[in-house]
């Protein structure tokens, strides 16, 4: 399969996803869809449509490959020293980068009022969207 999705396919994939996403009264807080399946069928255009879409109403876009648990550490540093450029954020201290990038996240949802505070993250292998309403 050559992973080329059709443009109407692609809206009606990207409208699901968002209403997936969308917060809920009733549920509140943190809201995650993971994009899975065979390489090749399209993941990766789905990921980087939605975040092109909705790239003017996210706090941050983050591509994480996750290949290796290596490629993993590496990409968090990347965003915790050259991104965010996080104060005690060090190149080879991939595990406090980690925790780093994480409170980050955490805190970042804090300080954005309403309607809505998001941020992406992709993880390529298994793409994860992560949107939580502040």
């Amino acid at each position: 399969m050559d992973g080329t999705i059709g443009k109407s396919q692609l809206s009606a994939i990207l409208r699901e996803i968002e209403s997936h996403l969308l917060p809920s009264v009733v549920e509140g807080g943190l809201r995650s869809l993971a994009i899975y399946g065979l390489g090749g069928v399209g993941k990766t255009q789905i990921a980087l449509a939605y975040a092109h879409e909705k790239l003017s109403e996210l706090e941050a876009v983050f591509w994480i490959p996750a290949e290796t648990e290596l490629a993993l550490q590496q990409a968090f540093s990347e965003i915790a020293v050259q991104s965010l450029k996080l104060p005690n954020a060090h190149p080879q201290a991939h595990h406090e980068n980690t925790v780093l990038v994480k409170s980050w996240l955490q805190m970042t949802s804090k300080y954005f009022s309403p309607p809505s505070c998001q941020v992406v993250m992709s993880i390529s292998c298994e793409m994860a969207f992560n949107t939580r309403q502040c």
